[in-house]
């Protein structure tokens, strides 16, 4: 699995940096999930983000081309390691588990959505550029989903809609939003989606379940 495209140029600043913050009915919640944009060996911008909860580390690293995403590589580790590498310019997926014989997986025609917040933003904005109901490509992680089976590709179906703009306050700072609704696997007609004027996430609100309401903050550590 080739994954050198993901390594830092020798030169290369982070761009920008920060963090998102993971409130349960108000309690901020033991989940550390951190992004950075940097430029790799090749002159080109990566996003990278890593979360952690417990003993499970989740990392999604995506090579941007603009507003495009051409190679994702996610990695799952807990009491399995597991790879996968998504290489959009041919349609394929490169999936790993442990030191078992790499398979490669083909990849159907839709956006591929990196599982961390710092990804959401664009999606959104791909799915609305659809006509705002659209197949997208996710890692699977679903709960039920075997050890054997986890960050393979997993086609589901989003619907976005703009609500309103909205000026908000978000970790002591004020911004001019956008809100937006999200919808599609755990996230339903409530959920809500705030997007700065980059389309970046800011913040989103979702019930997972009655007494258990979900809120998720930006917060910029380097602009």
């Amino acid at each position: 699995m080739n994954i050198t495209v993901f390594a830092k140029a020798e030169i290369a600043e982070i761009q920008s940096a920060g963090r998102y913050d993971y409130y349960m009915n108000e309690v901020l919640q033991p989940v550390s999930e951190t992004w950075q944009l940097y430029n790799n060996s090749r002159g080109e911008l990566v996003i990278d983000s890593c979360r952690q909860a417990g003993e499970l580390t989740l990392r999604s690293r995506a090579v941007c081309v603009g507003d495009d995403l051409t190679q994702v590589l996610v990695e799952w580790h807990d009491e399995h390691s597991i790879q996968a590498l998504y290489d959009l310019s041919v349609q394929q997926c490169h999936w790993q588990i442990n030191a078992d014989a790499e398979q490669v997986l083909s990849l159907p025609a839709a956006p591929v959505y990196p599982l961390m917040r710092v990804f959401t933003g664009g999606i959104i904005k791909r799915v609305a550029q659809l006509g705002g109901n659209a197949p997208i490509i996710v890692p699977d992680i679903r709960p039920d989903t075997l050890a054997k089976q986890k960050l393979r590709p997993y086609r589901g179906t989003r619907r976005c809609a703009f609500i309103a703009d909205e000026e908000i306050h978000v970790q002591g700072a004020k911004y001019r939003s956008a809100c937006w609704s999200f919808i599609g696997d755990q996230y339903g007609e409530d959920s809500r989606f705030w997007l700065d004027t980059q389309s970046n996430l800011l913040r989103y609100t979702w019930l997972q379940a009655p007494g258990q309401a979900w809120r998720v903050e930006r917060v910029a550590v380097k602009p």
